[in-house]
């Protein structure tokens, strides 16, 4: 069961001025992830709000992502 520790998650994207840029519930697969170019995200800060339940516990993270091309 190795990576399905946590099958049930969301996680929230925010732009600078805090308007949800993207959001994914059960993130199972790579292509699940924020891509910030497929829909023309400009560059800059952008913070994340990850929380997740499953057999292994819960977890809640939050954090800073820069967009430089």
């Amino acid at each position: 069961m190795e990576g399905n520790g946590y099958t049930d998650n969301d996680l929230y994207i925010y732009n600078h001025w805090g308007r949800r840029v993207y959001y994914k519930k059960n993130i199972s697969k790579r292509e699940d992830f924020w891509d910030p170019s497929l829909n023309n995200d400009p560059d800059g800060t952008y913070y994340y709000h990850f929380t997740a339940k499953g057999y292994l516990g819960h977890v809640q993270r939050n954090g800073v992502i820069q967009v430089v091309r």
